[in-house]
């Protein structure tokens, strides 16, 4: 399907979507105007001069698989991974939860033509969003996802791209409260701790086994 708004002087924006075949004039069926059923000629009409979005979806269900990224706000679901990901405002040192960010297209979306996806799209918050838009500073994006800030004098700063793994802390108390369930349903505890500590130093690939005893700090 695809989706156009269309404005001009003193009329408010409509929202026509028209499924592709009507617009290519392969079939008749009808389009929609802000949700009402519309008749094909008049869907054709409407969206000829409009800017267009491109919807994907499903061919049996007819459920939205995807909106193209030519569209200057991210869909819900774009939304949540890039603030998911980022955690914090990208500007080093920056601790704004990505939550009460900004979204910013590293590539400008309507002067550079940059896209809304994942890999265009960071969190600031909206002093260093501004930072950005007002002044010299600048940014990239490297490949692993670190942000590189180039202030006016030239020098360079960099944010690195969040981890997502496990908390080690957290890992070895689930570790011991795993441990005290099996023994309490007297099940052996896996392999014999002399045993693991013989096969962690002869396979140096082998991560040694979390401590599980009471006394193991975290």
């Amino acid at each position: 399907c695809g989706s156009c708004g269309r404005s001009g002087p003193a009329v408010l924006p409509i929202n026509v979507t028209i499924p592709l075949t009507t617009l290519l004039r392969l079939s008749d069926q009808p389009g929609e105007l802000d949700g009402m059923p519309i008749p094909a000629e008049v869907a054709r009409e409407l969206a000829a001069d409009g800017r267009w979005r491109r919807w994907i979806v499903e061919p049996v269900s007819g459920a939205l698989l995807d909106i193209g990224s030519a569209t200057y706000r991210p869909r819900a679901s774009l939304d949540r991974f890039v603030r998911g990901r980022d955690r914090t405002c990208r500007f080093p040192s920056c601790t704004q939860p990505s939550v009460r960010c900004d979204l910013d297209h590293t590539v400008a979306f309507h002067t550079e033509d940059g896209e809304t996806v994942r890999g265009n799209l960071i969190t600031l918050c909206r002093h260093h969003h501004r930072l950005k838009h007002e002044t010299d500073w600048s940014y990239t994006v490297r490949a692993n996802g670190d942000v590189v800030w180039t202030a006016p004098s030239g020098r360079q700063y960099v944010d690195s791209a969040s981890d997502h793994y496990d908390d080690p802390a957290i890992s070895r108390v689930h570790a011991r409260a795993h441990a005290r369930e099996r023994a309490k349903a007297g099940k052996p505890n896996g392999t014999p701790r002399k045993a693991r500590a013989r096969q962690s130093s002869n396979d140096p690939w082998i991560t040694p086994p979390l401590q599980t005893d009471e006394s193991t700090p975290f």
